[in-house]
């Protein structure tokens, strides 16, 4: 794979380009198609799941009635494009994608088809499976795929060493993010290629590791990782005037206080990031 993506101009450049988020996409699906003859397939299995159960509900790829529910908030005014990539941060980013795919992904998966087959794309059939496909065919059955590793690219990946490039690093990926209860911090050592989570305080036996996304409020968690947290302080979804929604009533006193202790701890809790 290291070749198409040279030879489509997917690898050279700045690590936080676009091409480099597309390549790290290209890969995961092509690793993907693989199955069991690759040594990441258990690791990409594991993280997509059974009929893509594990893919994270990223609002960009959300259909028009589930996006008008957010009309009123600040949910949308920063959307995020479901790529491990800052290039795309604008209410056009999913025509963004789909131009990405047309573009640049879908000409290298048609001129390179037999990397992208997938197991049983074909039908469940065995005629179906003997049928001999081409790269128009295989690019059709690959579409979804590409939107799926775009998903989990955009909420599992890391961005490492200086250069900030992106890279998926399996067993550090499963640890979760919970405002105000990190226990760990992120290290990558450039010399040996290791990313290590180091201990930020004392982790009881059978407690749960946690990991800092960063200082996130809901509607960016929800933008990049397709999740929300039941009470957030570090910043919840506007509701106003500047949004054109209905003006949001002043907190009750006690929350107000009770918002001021748990960002402090929090603060306290995410600096080291």
């Amino acid at each position: 794979i290291d070749r198409v993506l040279e030879d489509h101009e997917l690898v050279f450049g700045n690590p936080q380009s676009v091409e480099q988020s597309v390549a790290l996409v290209v890969t995961m699906m092509a690793e993907w198609c693989k199955g069991d003859e690759s040594q990441w397939g258990p690791y990409l299995h594991n993280v997509v799941g059974e009929g893509w159960r594990n893919v994270p509900d990223l609002p960009i790829f959300w259909d028009r009635k589930s996006k008008a529910l957010t009309v009123g908030t600040s949910f949308f005014e920063k959307p995020g494009c479901g790529f491990p990539c800052s290039a795309f941060e604008g209410p056009e980013d999913r025509h963004l994608i789909d131009r990405l795919w047309e573009d640049r992904v879908r000409p290298l998966v048609e001129e390179h088809y037999e990397l992208f087959i997938q197991e049983g794309a074909g039908g469940d059939d065995e005629e179906d499976e003997d049928v001999e496909r081409d790269g128009e065919t295989v690019a059709e059955e690959s579409q979804e795929l590409f939107y799926v590793m775009a998903a989990v690219a955009s909420s599992y990946s890391f961005e490492l060493g200086d250069d900030k490039y992106q890279a998926m690093v399996p067993f550090w990926d499963m640890l979760n993010h919970v405002t105000g209860r990190v226990n760990v911090r992120l290290h990558h050592c450039e010399e040996t290629d290791q990313l290590q989570m180091i201990a930020s305080k004392d982790i009881p036996a059978w407690s749960e590791v946690i990991n800092s996304y960063g200082h996130l409020g809901t509607g960016a968690l929800a933008r990049s990782y397709g999740f929300i947290e039941p009470f957030n302080v570090v910043g919840l979804l506007a509701a106003g005037e500047e949004t054109g929604g209905p003006v949001s009533p002043p907190l009750p006193g006690w929350l107000e206080t009770l918002v001021a202790d748990r960002s402090k701890e929090s603060l306290s809790y995410n600096c080291h990031e």
